[in-house]
């Protein structure tokens, strides 16, 4: 009977023997880690567990063996918050078990904002280690998955860099970026010598240029155009964007010389001009010593310079504030060309006095481009005189003549009458003398005169000549330029 007594305790024994025994083997564990947000494995993450360490391989898989009872699990990777968990029950009925571990990144947020105005900076790019983000409309970010130690700074376009923070756990971090200066430098186109003392103007603000031709503009918005002036120059204009290094050249609209003849010495009273098309011509004479000025110059302009005794020099201008001169004496011998010879049947005669030109010394030609009776060598191009037929059709292509002229090195003379004008008698008898009687006033050879006093006809024979130049001679000639001597001037009335 008491053998029979032992059996279930030796067997209730063996059964919580076998079960301790079961319990406490040695098990594996095999998973996974991931990202939380992603789903992506993460390579690299150390799974700690009752002292043992695994490392997860290309997949974020691992294993670990040898464990036993419930230990807890723990999962570190740089980037990611770290991760505690304790296995279940159910990993005591199993040999091997398998769990997945997800990962949290850690986050930085923060707001970027202008240092000054203290606005958010939308759009502003938030960088840390390799990785950027780019702040929302209220200049908000957040930067997940930040390595220790990792250098975080702020950008934007106009800004200077934040900066950088070294990333230590922390969960915010604001920043505030500094907008970039804007550099003005003002220099003369020509020389690019710095202009001190020239006003700036941008955005309402004016500053004047230090020794060194510069200004500097702490704040200025994006394309803000950027004015300059100086006396002497042009004003010149740009747009800048802050951190800019903007440069102005000034074209220098006033130009100073010295005119001198061939030996060295100075010619005084010479004309210079400047003219430029579409623009009144700027003059100026020069001094005792040769000396001239010249405003208000535009850039395209030609320099002429002219002297009793002396050939005309013309010439681009150029890139300097300063054109000086050397002329060479100039004595005009030369033959009269009347208007007959601008007729089709005098072609031979007007080549021979060409050619006669050629061979000796003369070196001028005057040309009776306009007549007493009022015709002209040329169709005109303004509307008086067109309205007049005041060209004279049955003569030569007078600009092809000139042009040969150029060709053969003769100076071209046009010559103009100027009061004594009988087509335009005529043709404007308002603008003539006038007899007592109230009918145009004629001289002893019958034509008529303009009287001149009227600017009108001052205008006439002014475009006449503007047009001769035009067609390439080298002088106008004011024939004619008086009241009339001959006739019943007594008789005369004017205006």
């Amino acid at each position: 009977m008491l053998k029979r007594a032992y059996w279930p305790a030796l067997l209730l024994l063996g059964l919580v023997t076998a079960v301790i025994t079961w319990l406490t083997a040695a098990r594996s564990v095999v998973g996974q880690v991931t990202d939380a947000e992603t789903g992506q494995p993460l390579p690299n993450a150390t799974v700690s567990v009752a002292g043992r360490d695994a490392r997860t391989d290309a997949q974020g898989r691992f294993e670990l063996r040898g464990l036993r009872g419930l230990p807890a699990l723990q999962v570190h990777l740089p980037g990611y918050k770290p991760l505690r968990s304790t296995l279940l029950a159910g990993h005591l009925l199993k040999a091997q078990s398998s769990v997945a571990l997800r990962l949290d990144p850690v986050e930085l947020r923060g707001t970027v904002v202008d240092a000054a105005t203290r606005d958010p900076l939308a759009g502003a790019t938030v960088v840390f280690g390799e990785s950027q983000v780019q702040t929302d409309a209220q200049g908000r970010y957040v930067a997940k998955r930040l390595l220790p130690g990792a250098l975080i700074t702020a950008r934007a376009p106009y800004y200077r860099d934040s900066d950088p923070v070294r990333y230590e756990g922390q969960a915010v971090l604001d920043m505030a970026l500094a907008i970039l200066p804007v550099t003005v430098t003002v220099r003369d186109l020509y020389s690019n010598r710095p202009l001190p003392g020239a006003t700036v103007t941008a955005d309402g603000e004016t500053l004047q240029t230090d020794a060194q031709g510069q200004v500097s503009y702490a704040r200025l918005r994006p394309q803000t155009e950027i004015r300059a002036v100086l006396a002497g120059y042009d004003e010149s204009r740009g747009l800048a964007n802050p951190g800019d290094k903007l440069v102005l050249g000034l074209r220098p609209s006033t130009v100073r010389g010295t005119v001198r003849g061939k030996d060295g010495q100075p010619v005084a009273n010479a004309l210079v001009l400047a003219r430029a098309p579409g623009q009144e011509p700027r003059l100026a004479y020069t001094n005792a010593s040769g000396e001239y000025v010249l405003e208000g110059v535009p850039p395209e302009a030609t320099l002429t310079v002219r002297a009793a005794g002396y050939a005309r020099v013309e010439r681009q201008l150029q890139r300097e504030p300063s054109s000086d001169f050397r002329l060479e004496p100039f004595v005009a011998k030369g033959i009269y060309f009347a208007f007959h010879l601008l007729r089709p049947s005098y072609q031979a005669l007007l080549r021979k006095n060409l050619d006669l030109v050629d061979r000796t010394e003369l070196n001028t030609i005057c040309i009776e481009i306009k007549t007493e009776t009022g015709w002209l060598g040329f169709q005109p191009q303004f509307e008086v005189a067109r309205a007049m037929d005041a060209g004279f059709d049955d003569v030569i292509d007078v600009k092809a003549l000139l042009a040969d002229c150029k060709r053969r090195g003769i100076y071209t003379i046009a010559r103009i009458p100027i009061f004594e004008d009988d087509l335009l008698s005529q043709k404007h008898p308002e603008w003539a003398i006038r007899r007592s009687n109230g009918t145009v006033w004629r001289a002893a050879g019958g034509r008529g005169w303009m009287d001149p006093f009227r600017k009108e006809v001052w205008d006439y024979n002014i475009n006449i000549a503007k047009e001769a130049v035009a067609l390439g001679f080298d002088e106008v000639q004011f024939d004619y330029v008086r009241f009339p001597s001959d006739g019943s001037i007594f008789d005369t009335r004017y205006l």
